[in-house]
């Protein structure tokens, strides 16, 4: 006599998680993503670092935030053009951890709790930087993805970033440090992250092989393509940028010997110099650059 199969329990109190070909795209961004964090955090902690993705599920948000460590620090990281919030959540002993690996300071204990001073959360700031960094850089679309940190929480549990209602996706990261293990939050809004991972070609679905429709080609020769040719960069203060004012003139790095570049999207095309046709600013080519 053959046992009857076992069925696994539903719970339908449960928020329901992405469709899978999404929620894959999602957890193997968030896996690939803190490998190149631990690479790019190498430049900044005197002691290696270890992170890794332990779990994702879906929750509401009430649960999602009782989740969260307390007393801890939270930092909102938007992403996206049409930015996507989502929070990041640490133990405050994490975060005092990763000030002393960065400060190169002794012991193997970890710090005694304590408030940051101005100085170590603009260190702590330094890190997370980084950490976007590496989340733009590993997204799984054609180009890395807009990544910006916004203000820190001082008691994320509190935060009021998300909806009552809504449905978040809870994800465990694990950093390892010379003190011990220990895993962070990160907070992410499942429908709009799940938009998200759509829109911006993430999810490389599966495509039957076929001909090329000539009138698909033909229409495609046609679709209009935007040139931009850079003509030199600044770098300014925050102090500056609020100063600016009409009739302000900014020296640009670009030496006037030096030819223009020209760009389709994010790859260069042509170098040239500027020239004056009729009204109008124009662009002479001067060489075509090999990709």
């Amino acid at each position: 006599m053959t046992d009857p199969p076992r069925l696994s329990r539903l719970d339908f109190h449960d928020p329901r998680r992405l469709p899978e070909l999404i929620w894959q795209a999602l957890t193997n961004w968030q896996t690939e993503s803190l490998t190149l964090v631990q690479e790019y955090w190498t430049s900044i902690l005197a002691h290696p670092a270890s992170l890794k993705w332990v779990s994702s599920e879906p929750m509401f948000c009430g649960a999602a935030l009782r989740a969260l460590p307390d007393p801890g620090l939270g930092v909102e990281i938007r992403i996206g053009r049409t930015p996507v919030a989502t929070l990041l959540s640490l133990s405050r002993r994490q975060v005092l951890g990763l000030v002393a690996d960065m400060l190169d300071m002794d012991g193997e204990e970890w710090p005694e709790d304590r408030e940051l001073t101005s100085v170590e959360m603009s260190m702590v700031e330094l890190a997370l930087q980084r950490l976007a960094d590496g989340l733009s850089d590993a997204w799984p679309g054609p180009r890395p993805i807009v990544t910006r940190l916004g203000p820190t929480i001082d008691r994320p549990r509190r935060s009021r970033l998300f909806n009552a209602d809504e449905t978040l996706v809870v994800t465990r990261l694990s950093i390892e440090s010379r003190f011990g293990t220990e895993e962070c939050i990160w907070l992410l809004p499942q429908r709009e992250f799940g938009e998200l991972i759509e829109d911006e070609g993430a999810v490389v679905a599966d495509v039957v092989d076929r001909a090329p429709n000539p009138n698909m080609m033909a229409l495609a020769e046609r679709i209009p393509v935007e040139v931009v040719v850079e003509l030199g960069r600044a770098e300014l203060t925050m102090t500056q940028v609020a100063n600016l004012k009409e009739g302000d003139i900014l020296v640009l790095d670009q030496p006037i010997s030096r030819s223009l570049t020209a760009f389709i999207g994010d790859q260069t095309k042509w170098t040239g110099v500027p020239r004056r046709v009729g009204s109008r600013q124009g662009f002479e080519i001067e060489t075509t650059v090999d990709q």
